[in-house]
């Protein structure tokens, strides 16, 4: 590109803009810009920060060029991302039509991508380093008296320093940088800086210099710090309690120095870790692992839809795949679909790997998250593990990407830009020429069948390692009458699942239930006038929480006292409708007095309380664990022989095309908790639809008569993997706005399929409707549902709808109370 022609810049900002904004690159930065660059810019009447996604020399509307404003400043003289996470973070935000800025927002914590959070600290000249590239000529004035007014104690906010020395641009100050002047850190707030501890070591002195008698506490720490290149302060109170003065004196007598360096914080520093196992791999492991090394030693990207039923060593195929990558000098990245695997994963991965993990998901602290975030960006670390977010980490030389339990739900994002992290890490796999592992006992039939069709290689482990058996799974038909009226709630546990408990208690082992609701009722009626109490602000009734005496609503978390009497007709005969978590636990507390008895819910299993809870049930402290979905996760309980499912048909009821699915993915992978060791295990599953086919081929173990059958549904009604689906929801306050927004959409959408013979032959849409829930948080829900079996088709339909309906204008101006949410490829469809 010559110097005469203009060079624009395309910057996301965070702003609910749908595109990146072009600007003009003065001249004077041209040859110091790039993708991935933050930059200041106009925008408005102020100044914005934004990540500039692309460069070019013409813009898409040449008409436009005189009203490009120039861009201000270089925040950042180096690139945060690489051209990889650029042009992953655009894919993302074109496919999922959401706004550049939002997508951004992902990729780069808040510490970091926040204007006014870059900070400098002055460097002693014995600790400068300057870039190979650093300016030769003397510092010019203006930085002189810059690098003086900063202190080399505590880090001075960029923003701060361009307020005292105006001349100054943040480009201009990027050269303390390149000189090594000034060390540069991202401080978000003054809570939230990058850790440092005190290090200690010995001086050298001549022999029969010491003067002057210790203190019992300095000879020790002297002896300690003997032979040591350094202490840090925490390793030295590990020996002596409070070694403050004792340090202080030492030093000021000269005979130890000290210093600062920074740490990290490490979320799992606690975490015991076990020594690594060795093992011999299963012929399906070898394979797994062969036909992965294939395509790493081409160089070329693959996906692979590893099956292997519960039990069959996936972890042990993901350790030794992963260590063939680092071996081959690139890194890994490992999603999971739930915080409470994430220490069981970072403890095995520790064992095998050593320290060089990091940890990502939203549980961790801001200040856990910067840290884990620059680790990862600085390539200190070799593997990134953690929930769906962890995939916008930027790793560099990323060789391979696994997605364990790859069928869960809860890798798709229901807020903001719903991405689905499953499918966007083949993508980012694709542009890294990455392998990629999507890894589950029971596959999500898109992956299966995009398998069949060679779009993905399929890989099965059918068999548990040590030759150990899947479990016998036994179905009780709950609709023969009270099968122990004497042992409480009518209804409640079958006499053969009772009889299956006091085996394993009498046997010393451990038993898992699990019921897909929590609370104690999730119904309150009056019996008098047949009130239900119903959540004020969403269209869901309350569910009575006993150990709270309250009932609460799960969608709102609006609470009220339990009431003595009914509202509407003041009869004191209130009947709790129902069973959740908190019912059974109590019931097998009464059963079972003698019986350690838990439950793990959301109730129960937040914060820290998490990881005692499955902690206690690994070391034995629990006999019966009573929980929601968070016990199906891929835990490994060796002592687990039971696994009882209370009420296996609720997940069948929903109003959604994917329930049997949902159901036999659930009962599979709680069935998998049984016998993963030594002792044989049970499963019984007690129903009210006992001839369902997604429960008949669950009890056998067979996935594939269950995805014969579910396909072949699938086909005939479009929906995918033989079709693709676009959601159009609908959010308000006021029912009457929402209801009107809805229908202009639909009239957009009517109108490209009446005039359109290419749209009107190939799309179809279903709805209006008002949402299964109406009400949420006193907001009407309502929605249209794109369908078609052409993907880029319904993509191009879904534009044209949205430009007619004036979605892409500034502002939204005719429908400015109503939140309206694209959902391309909706997995919740309540």
């Amino acid at each position: 590109m010559t110097s005469s022609s203009p060079l624009y810049a395309q910057v996301a900002l965070d702003v609910p803009l749908f595109t990146a904004l072009s600007y003009r690159v003065p001249e004077h930065l041209r040859d110091h810009i790039a993708p991935g660059q933050l930059v200041q810019v106009p925008f408005r009447n102020r100044s914005k920060t934004g990540l500039i996604v692309a460069l070019s020399t013409e813009l898409d509307d040449p008409t436009l060029a005189p009203k490009i404003r120039d861009l201000y400043d270089l925040v950042d003289p180096e690139p945060l991302l690489s051209p990889h996470d650029v042009r992953f973070l655009s894919f993302v935000a074109d496919y999922y039509l959401s706004p550049i800025g939002e997508v951004v927002r992902l990729a780069i914590p808040s510490a970091v991508r926040v204007e006014g959070i870059k900070h400098y600290r002055r460097l002693p000249e014995d600790q400068r380093t300057p870039a190979p590239n650093a300016p030769q000529t003397p510092l010019s004035l203006e930085l002189a008296g810059a690098l003086a007014s900063l202190s080399d104690t505590e880090p001075t906010p960029v923003a701060a320093l361009r307020e005292s020395h105006a001349e100054l641009t943040y480009h201009r100050l990027a050269e303390l940088e390149l000189r090594g002047l000034v060390e540069v850190t991202y401080q978000e707030s003054a809570s939230l800086k990058p850790k440092t501890e005190r290090y200690f070591k010995l001086l050298p002195r001549p022999r029969g210099t010491l003067t002057g008698r210790l203190g019992a506490n300095q000879l020790q720490i002297l002896k300690l710090l003997d032979g040591m290149p350094s202490l840090s302060l925490p390793e030295i109170r590990e020996h002596i309690a409070s070694p403050y003065s004792s340090l202080k004196a030492l030093e000021e007598r000269g005979l130890i120095e000290s210093w600062e360096e920074e740490v990290y914080r490490d979320p799992f520093a606690d975490a015991p870790v076990e020594p690594a196992p060795s093992f011999e791999l299963t012929l399906p492991q070898q394979r797994a692992v062969d036909a992965v090394a294939r395509a790493r030693q081409a160089g070329r990207f693959e996906g692979f839809v590893l099956h292997g039923v519960t039990g069959s060593g996936k972890t042990e195929t993901y350790v030794r795949i992963i260590r063939d990558t680092l071996a081959a000098g690139r890194r890994a990245l490992v999603l999971l679909p739930e915080i409470a695997l994430t220490p069981q994963f970072v403890g095995v991965f520790r064992s095998h790997f050593g320290e060089r993990i990091a940890v990502l998901h939203s549980g961790l602290t801001a200040a856990q998250k910067f840290d884990q975030w620059r680790q990862i960006r600085r390539d200190e670390v070799d593997i990134v593990i953690g929930a769906r977010s962890a995939l916008f980490a930027p790793i560099n030389d990323l060789g391979v990407i696994v997605v364990d339990e790859e069928h869960d739900p809860s890798f798709k994002q229901e807020e903001g830009t719903r991405y689905n992290a499953r499918d966007m890490a083949l993508v980012r796999g694709k542009l890294a020429r990455a392998q990629v592992i999507l890894g589950s006992a029971t596959p999500i039939l898109e992956s299966f069948y995009n398998a069949r069709q060679g779009r993905l290689t399929y890989l099965a482990m059918p068999e548990r390692v040590a030759a150990r058996a899947l479990p016998p799974v036994d179905i009780v038909d709950m609709r023969r009458g009270p099968h122990n009226p004497t042992a409480g709630p009518s209804s409640l546990l079958s006499t053969r699942l009772l009889g299956a408990l006091d085996d394993t208690l009498h046997d010393q082992k451990q038993a898992i239930l699990f019921l897909n609701r929590r609370g104690f009722s999730p119904c309150v009626v009056c019996e008098a006038c047949g009130h239900v109490f119903h959540c004020p602000h969403c269209d869901v009734s309350l569910t009575y929480h006993r150990r709270m005496e309250a009932l609460r609503c799960h969608h709102c978390d609006f609470s009220l006292r339990m009431p003595e009497s009914c509202p509407e007709c003041l009869h004191t005969g209130i009947d709790r409708k129902g069973v959740g978590t908190e019912q059974l636990e109590a019931h097998l507390r009464e059963l079972y007095p003698r019986a350690r008895v838990a439950r793990l819910d959301r109730d129960t299993g937040a914060g820290p309380r998490l990881q005692q809870l499955l902690t206690s049930f690994r070391r034995r402290e629990i006999d019966i664990l009573v929980g929601t979905q968070m016990v199906t996760k891929g835990h490994d309980f060796p002592d687990v022989t039971l696994v009882g499912v209370v009420l296996a048909d609720m997940s069948l009821n929903f109003p959604d095309f994917r329930a049997a699915e949902r159901t036999f993915q659930l009962l599979t992978q709680v069935a998998g908790r049984a016998g993963r060791a030594d002792s044989p295990g049970k499963v019984i599953i007690q129903t009210y639809t006992p001839e369902h086919y997604s429960l008949l081929t669950a009890r056998e173990h067979d996935f594939e008569s269950f995805a014969e059958r579910e396909l072949a549904q699938r086909q005939a009604m479009g929906y995918p993997p033989f079709g693709h689906l676009i959601a159009l929801k609908f959010e308000g306050a006021n029912e009457g706005a929402t209801v009107q927004a809805t229908r202009n959409y639909a009239t957009a959408a009517r109108r490209l399929l009446r005039t359109e013979r290419a749209f009107g032959d190939a799309v179809s849409m279903l709805g209006p409707a008002m949402a299964p829930i109406a009400r949420i948080k006193n907001r009407s829900r309502w929605q249209l549902l794109l369908k078609a079996a052409d993907r880029a088709l319904l993509r191009r339909f879904t534009i044209r709808t949205l430009e007619l309906a004036g979605h892409f204008d500034a502002g939204q101006p005719h429908h400015r109370n109503v939140r309206i949410i694209i959902d391309v490829d909706p997995l919740n469809m309540l």
